[in-house]
């Protein structure tokens, strides 16, 4: 069995490589940018290194053409998070290409697949996790957060904590109990809600490592529509448990 790189795959490497050098300043050192004070400079670069990466459709690399990727295989996408990682490279496709882009792939509408995949895979929105909550943290299916339909809406009430980039993301990926009345795994739904929608607070949680990257976001009267549901209602469970085992392997 040969475990060398194939011609294209070494190609593949040194192009990223020579990208990732010229889009980070010459002395780059990502402890610069941990804190409070730096997030905006944090997050502006973040985002230029997104619109490079967008534009040679390396964001969501293993996604699909028509949904913004070059289709890459494995290999392919394990070059890309060595060389980010050794270059300790800021932005990326982050938890929207991870696992909300793939769940939408899997459970969303056509209609919502060609709404906001291509905006994911073009670096034009940021993603935060909406899941855990005071009350929910190992025993995930217990959120309480509750999201009521009225008419061709939802109203939306409930905290969330430990969001991690929701200080810097416009659009969230959000977990909430649609049937009170239903055992607690079977009454819940996904939704894709604004980030700037009323209602939506969001307030910094101080961590250990002082990275500044963790949140408690508050939902008061949130109103979204009602096709902003993705998935059936009540069967959100079923989402969350993917989108989870996509973020562990992410971490893995």
């Amino acid at each position: 069995m040969d475990f060398t790189f194939s011609p294209d795959e070494e190609r593949f490497r040194e192009e990223l490589k020579a990208f990732l050098a010229g889009q980070l300043p010459e002395d780059w050192d990502f402890r610069d940018f941990v804190g409070e004070v730096n997030k905006d400079e944090r997050a502006e670069l973040a985002r230029f290194v997104n619109r490079g990466l967008a534009e040679r459709r390396w964001l969501a690399l293993p996604w699909a053409e028509e949904h913004g990727g070059l289709g890459a295989g494995q290999i392919q996408q394990a070059i890309f998070n060595e060389e980010s990682t050794y270059a300790r490279m800021p932005g990326g496709g982050g938890q929207g290409v991870a696992w909300v882009g793939p769940a939408i792939q899997q459970f969303g509408s056509q209609d919502q697949q060609k709404l906001w995949l291509p905006r994911i895979a073009e670096g034009e929105d940021t993603w935060c996790t909406l899941y855990t909550e005071p009350g929910a943290g190992s025993d995930l299916a217990s959120i309480q957060t509750r999201a009521e339909r009225q008419g061709d809406e939802y109203v939306i009430n409930g905290t969330k904590i430990f969001a991690a980039g929701a200080q810097d993301a416009n659009m969230g990926w959000l977990a909430a109990r649609t049937d009170p009345t239903a055992p607690k795994h079977r009454g819940i739904s996904t939704f894709v809600l604004p980030m700037d929608a009323p209602g939506v607070t969001i307030r910094p949680l101080e961590d250990m490592g002082g990275q500044g990257n963790l949140n408690e976001v508050s939902l008061e009267n949130v109103r979204i529509p009602a096709r902003n549901l993705v998935g059936s209602e009540n069967r959100g469970w079923y989402q969350v448990a993917e989108t989870l085992n996509l973020e562990r392997s992410g971490i893995g």
